[in-house]
């Protein structure tokens, strides 16, 4: 029996610390609102602004120069390009794509200093930041 209640405790502690390393926490100083997101963007000549956007979603509209990674393959393929003094700035739609693409860039590219668009790009466009018009096929 007291094998049994062994094994279950410790099933119990390996689920709860598994829960907990998966539930990663994004640092606040990653969570850019549109005016910081604007800022920095404007400022950082060597930044790299990634648009993480479906393509299913309308991207008539982006950030300046802004490069289209609708799937982690186009994120990955991406990012394994940048080097790491340059700074990666994700957006989407309304900030929940640009997040887990932020959560998975600093898991796997902890060299890099990346930031997200906090509500997306739905919240640069109603507060007038500038667009640009992209012609997509």
């Amino acid at each position: 029996m007291s094998k049994f209640l062994f094994y279950n405790f410790f099933v119990c502690v390996l689920l709860f610390v598994s829960t907990a390393l998966c539930a990663q926490e994004i640092p606040d100083s990653c969570q850019l609102t549109a005016e910081a997101f604007y800022l920095r963007i404007e400022k950082d000549v060597e930044g790299v602004v990634l648009d993480a956007r479906s393509s299913d979603e309308d991207r008539q509209l982006s950030i300046h120069n802004a490069i289209p990674v609708p799937n982690s393959a186009a994120l990955t393929s991406v990012l394994d390009t940048i080097p790491s003094f340059q700074r990666v700035y994700i957006y989407c739609s309304y900030g929940d794509r640009s997040e887990q693409a932020l959560k998975f860039a600093l898991d796997g590219y902890p060299n890099l200093s990346i930031y997200h668009l906090k509500k997306g790009f739905q919240r640069w466009k109603k507060l007038g930041y500038p667009l640009d018009t992209l012609a997509i096929p």
